[in-house]
């Protein structure tokens, strides 16, 4: 319980703050989902059975405003390649209510918002999360999610076209910005950045919940999101030293 409404991204970060001192695993239960009985006893033996692993995670059927099950493939590999992995095929953020490991936990900065209503930061976690550690799936519906109106992932998809660019824009540079944090080299960046760029312009369309409104952009306005992003990431790569030596 808190003494004062926080959000649902700073409720995660005091409630990882918080369990990942009590267990070895820690793992995000919204109080209108279910899980199926043996969720947590299938996930901790999948845990066990990849100790690389910084989240195992179930497939997700939805119940509610939705139907249908969400399913993620794992992201496995090097930190390189788990980022690429990412930003090129991965939108849906299953894996956030996954079985978590708290030494991966403890190796990241806690969950974070952002400015644009905090879309879509569980995906950028996910991404913060696979800069230590696999995120490894069990091909089972063991999780079921609540879809209802007047939810935060309604809210986005209600928004005005505008609004969902600015946020897409703001969402792909936080991709960015977890991924920059593991490369290595001057390529490694440009592979990243290169990848995050075709994650903004949907160069594989399936990725992210905008992609009529962004597709319907006129060239104009798609250059303008374009600058928007080159302006950013510049400043992402100028803000940090990206390389070690």
């Amino acid at each position: 319980m808190q003494p004062r409404r926080l959000g649902w991204v700073k409720n995660t970060a005091a409630v990882f703050a918080g369990a990942g001192e009590l267990a070895d695993f820690v793992c995000v239960q919204p109080h209108d989902d279910l899980i199926e009985t043996d969720y947590l006893a299938t996930l901790l033996d999948a845990a066990r059975d990849h100790p690389h692993a910084a989240v195992v995670f179930s497939d997700l059927a939805m119940f509610g405003m939705h139907k249908g099950v969400i399913s993620q493939e794992s992201v496995i590999g090097t930190p390189m390649e788990r980022q690429l992995s990412l930003l090129t095929r991965h939108y849906n953020a299953v894996a956030y209510r996954g079985l978590i490991r708290t030494s991966a936990l403890k190796a990241v900065p806690p969950i974070s918002g952002n400015d644009c209503d905090d879309f879509a930061c569980d995906t950028v976690w996910m991404a913060r999360l696979a800069r230590g550690g696999d995120l490894v799936r069990v091909p089972r519906v063991l999780y079921h999610k609540l879809y209802v109106q007047g939810s935060a992932h309604a809210a986005w998809q209600a928004w005005p076209s505008g609004q969902k660019v600015a946020a897409w824009i703001r969402h792909c540079l936080d991709m960015l910005a977890e991924a920059l944090t593991i490369a290595t080299s001057t390529e490694e960046g440009r592979l990243l950045i290169d990848a995050a760029r075709g994650r903004l312009l949907l160069s594989h369309t399936y990725l992210g919940p905008y992609v009529r409104d962004i597709k319907a952009l006129s060239p104009g306005s798609r250059s303008e999101m374009q600058a928007a992003f080159e302006a950013g990431a510049a400043a992402l790569s100028a803000s940090r030293p990206l390389y070690p030596p």
